[in-house]
């Protein structure tokens, strides 16, 4: 499977988004699942292909966006008795 995600991956992606992906999968593996997903998505809709191929400042921004949409803020509130 690993296999299959690293050649649709350099198919997909210039090879400087490819390296910020593989630095992606190193450190933050939930990150680089949804970023596959999501590269995998854009290929199946038309929107990259071979030829037109996903950028580095592309997929920093898809990035950006995945963390800010699964980024939860903590909140602590006091009660007084």
């Amino acid at each position: 499977m690993e296999q299959k995600a690293k050649a649709m991956l350099k198919n997909y992606l210039t090879s400087e988004a490819y390296e910020r992906m593989a630095n992606i999968r190193i450190s933050n593996p939930e990150l680089y699942s949804q970023l596959l997903s999501l590269v995998a998505y854009l290929a199946q809709q038309g929107k990259i292909n071979s030829s037109k191929r996903l950028g580095e400042e592309e997929l920093k921004q898809f990035a950006s966006k995945v963390v800010a949409k699964t980024r939860h803020e903590t909140t602590i509130t006091r009660r007084n008795k």
